[in-house]
């Protein structure tokens, strides 16, 4: 099992996201629990340079 990414989260992720950045022009896996998954879509929404590409429910 994989932890949460989000900061100082301990809990056990339950959601996969593929993640693009096209500030940095990369793009990545990430994983978050359920209540960070959350708060990083709106992170996401809210910032032009961020798209997430897909999520999947582990």
């Amino acid at each position: 099992m994989l932890s949460c990414e989000w900061r100082d989260c301990d809990r056990i992720s339950g959601y996969r996201f593929n993640v693009k950045n096209r500030r940095r022009v990369t793009q990545g896996i990430e994983y978050y629990c359920e209540r960070h998954a959350l708060e990083r879509i709106e992170e996401a929404s809210r910032d032009p340079w961020l798209e997430i590409m897909s999520s999947t429910k582990r």
